[in-house]
């Protein structure tokens, strides 16, 4: 058994300087025009790469699972990566690219050509080139993209003498069309507009019936030096990064902490090249199902067997279902990206469970694959092409300001399109479903759907079916069965939480409440000893039933710890005095005297915890409850034990027991290493909650009025602020374990049972984590 109390401060600081974290991205990390040390671009291809799969946070996602491809020697393209750090230092340099970058780019854009034997902007051997975003965290659409980029008239014509007219300038159109859009601002529909005028004109609804002379006039006279349209492009991709559908799709998401996007540069390789040449996108398994076959859309027969080994080797060697782009040019299969495949839920699960019964991983790591629960919520069931099973009910609306604002009046609503673009995210975000007229199970709208709840459908009907009672069976039972053999630690605050280990409120007895009232109400020690002793037989009978709930395990009980003003009645000052007056016994006046010698301008501050224990030792007595500081501790240990004894000698027996404390201000955990609060202690327990409103200065029952603004949609109780709570959490802990490595370390608090912090702990280490139940 341990028994933990709380340290206090009485000697607090006043006006030190706190930090809120703000939902700005980016954060200064070196002098802005300084030329830096570090490497800051990364080239890939031919077998070998500069970085890994773990650079995610360098490369982004794209780019370091391109690298990861090229080493196990899958064919990519050649390229090159500029990092995430570049991209931070290009928004913190005044949106100028950093001192030394673009020599830097050069040197690895050499590489490349030799790699390829092609050189950008040289019409005997053009290379086109490919310029794309890539953050460390994926973000579908959300940023910029220039393809076929290095063209000119000059090149243009050397192409269109080794590929074809055209081919060449079908490549130019769609050059100027994208870089036109990204680069210098004139709206795609521009460009649209032009090229169905033209198909008027030459009597053609295809695009592909277009002659190479009809491309011809499509296209004017564009006069630009290659290297100078990568410089722009290479401007744009980072500009994105705070584009406005940029910035709400991880407002959304709720992302922050990245420090920009990389932008990734690769040779062109083409799918229009003739009937031997194609594009797709292909899951190496059925996302919606998780059943175990290609996935996709676009792959023609010659290139099957191609494809079926490299989704394998991929599938070996990430342990994961991928989802990638690829390209076929000339019967020539080139893997362009890859990236976990975003999922349903059910597919989620028969995923997992085919790959532990696989052998491509063990149990553990396949409960790991899963995304917070979250990414699976809201998802219905439907009919229709089958972009995402659900089935959504709403009012029609034909516009994305329609659908935005409706949805922020509480309405459900279906947006009916023709089709959906990577600019509308935060309305797909706000739809319950999407009808389109156009699309394919592998197109923006449906891989978009699989994360933001909504149901897409293509050209089909919604149709519903009867709910049915939850049941599990098939895979589902025996994934969770995996499921409840992890174990963790929750806090139980009655022995009925403890016997059920489920039951997350807090149910205290009527008579419960009044005893502890009249404890607090109570003048002088006589009185308060005397409502002590009708709290102790409730305390002996909850410990017993603790100890018979846990007979074999170790339990932390942390007793008395909220502000005396959470046990009085609400209520106005009148109803209060009335009704404490008639538990007690005393008169109103007398109620109202107590009232008033006990309040508190601040009482989550004020006189709780070891304060209590100081001044009412009877307190401490009866519940065995030692709240620590460095100057309290001698006083509370000896009490504790001396109570110990006393209790052994007239019960003839003993218990095992250990005596810790309670760190939950900031001073405390600064002088954890003090020598007499580290001999007595056999562990730390870290009171989060009370540890950050201690730390920023602010009291949780107030702080939700104004911490949204700081941190938007985050609910803050809920997060540590790794670099301030965290680093005293860290710095107490090793403090602590220098001089007895022994000491076991453990968390109370909401953040024991939230992901992003459970992640810090585990870096620590503390692996003692007490999640709150509603977080179980």
């Amino acid at each position: 058994m341990q028994i933990i109390n709380t340290i206090t401060n009485p000697n607090p600081k006043r006006n030190e300087p706190g930090h809120i974290e703000a939902k700005a991205v980016l954060s200064p990390v070196a002098d802005q025009t300084a030329p830096t040390t570090r490497k800051r671009v990364f080239t890939f291809g031919k077998g070998k790469s500069e970085g890994n799969k773990a650079m995610k946070s360098l490369l982004g996602g794209k780019g370091a699972n391109l690298a990861e491809m090229a080493s196990i020697g899958l064919s990519v393209p050649p390229g090159l990566t500029i990092s995430t750090e570049a991209c931070q230092e290009y928004q913190l340099n005044g949106k100028d690219l950093p001192q030394g970058l673009w020599e830097e780019i050069l040197e690895g854009l050499e590489s490349v050509q030799k790699d390829m034997g092609a050189i950008l902007g040289d019409p005997a051997k053009p290379l086109l080139l490919s310029v794309r975003s890539g953050a460390a965290i994926s973000m579908p659409g959300m940023m910029d993209t220039v393809l076929n980029l290095g063209l000119n008239d000059e090149v243009v014509a050397g192409l269109a003498a080794k590929s074809g007219e055209r081919f060449a300038y079908d490549s130019y159109r769609r050059f100027l069309d994208m870089f036109g859009d990204v680069v210098m601002g004139i709206p795609h529909s521009s460009f649209e507009e032009q090229l169905e005028k033209l198909k008027g004109t030459k009597g053609v609804e295809l695009d592909t019936k277009l002659t190479a002379s009809d491309l011809k006039e499509l296209v004017e006279q564009y006069k630009n030096d290659p290297k100078q349209q990568l410089l722009l492009a290479i401007k744009a991709v980072f500009d994105s990064w705070d584009s406005p559908r940029a910035n709400k799709y991880r407002s959304i998401n709720q992302i922050t902490g990245l420090k920009g996007t990389a932008v990734n540069i690769q040779c062109m390789v083409f799918g229009n090249m003739g009937n031997t040449s194609g594009t797709g996108v292909l899951f190496t398994r059925n996302p919606s199902t998780g059943e175990r076959k290609l996935y996709g859309e676009f792959l023609i027969n010659a290139q099957l067997m191609r494809s079926c080994g490299d989704c394998e080797i991929l599938e070996k060697h990430y342990k994961d279902m991928m989802d990638i782009e690829f390209t076929v040019q000339e019967n020539r299969l080139w893997m362009l990206q890859c990236r976990a495949g975003k999922r349903t839920g059910k597919g989620a699960v028969k995923i997992a469970v085919d790959m532990v019964n696989e052998g491509l991983v063990d149990k553990r790591a396949a409960i790991k694959m899963f995304e917070n629960p979250t990414a699976y919520k809201d998802k219905v069931i439907a009919t229709g092409l089958p972009a995402s099973p659900g089935a959504a009910v709403g009012t029609v609306v034909f516009s994305a300001d329609d659908a935005e604002a409706w949805h922020a009046q509480g309405k459900s609503v279906i947006l009916v399109r023709t089709e959906t673009s990577p600019k509308m995210l935060g309305v797909m975000h706000a739809a319950a479903g999407i009808l389109t007229a156009r699309g394919g199970m592998t197109s923006h709208a449906a891989v978009c759907s699989s994360w933001v709840g909504a149901n897409v459908v293509f050209l089909a009907a919604l149709t519903s079916d009867p709910l049915s009672p939850p049941a599990l069976s098939g895979d589902l039972e025996t994934f969770m069965s995996w499921a409840d053999k992890v174990r963790f630690m929750a806090n139980a605050d009655t022995p009925e939480d403890a016997l059920t280990a489920r039951n997350n409120v807090f149910s205290a007895s009527d008579d419960r409440i009044k005893a502890v009232r009249k404890m607090i109400m109570a003048v002088t020690t006589e009185q308060r000893k005397a409502t002590l002793n009708l709290l102790l037989p409730y305390q002996r009978s909850d410990f017993e039933e603790f100890s018979r709930q846990w007979m074999v395990l170790p339990v932390t009980i942390r007793l008395l710890d909220p502000p005396l003003h959470e046990f009085l009645p609400e209520g106005d000052l009148e109803q209060i005095v009335g009704e404490l007056s008639a538990e007690t016994g005393m008169t109103e006046d007398e109620v109202f005297s107590r009232i008033e010698n006990l309040s508190e301008v601040n009482p989550m501050l004020g006189f709780r915890g070891c304060r209590l224990g100081i001044s009412y030792p009877e307190l401490t007595e009866m519940q065995t409850r030692a709240i620590f500081q460095a100057a309290e501790l001698g006083h509370q240990v000896r009490l504790i034990h001396s109570v110990g004894v006393k209790v052994f000698s007239e019960m003839d027996t003993t218990l095992s027991y250990k005596v810790g404390t309670m760190i939950e201000i900031p001073r405390a955990a600064l002088v954890a290493d003090e020598v007499r609060l580290r001999r007595k202690l056999s562990f730390f327990s870290f009171g989060t909650n009370d540890l950050t409103q201690m730390t920023f200065g602010y009291s949780r029952d107030d702080g939700g009025k104004f911490l949204p603004i700081y941190l938007g949609e985050r609910p803050s109780s809920k997060y540590l602020i790794k670099e301030v709570v965290g680093e005293l959490i860290k710095m107490a802990t090793e403090k602590g374990r220098a001089s007895r490595p022994s000491l076991k370390v453990g968390i109370c608090g909401e953040h024991g049972g939230e992901p992003s912090s459970v992640a810090f702990f585990a870096e620590v280490p503390i692996a003692r984590l007490a999640a709150a139940q509603v977080a179980v």
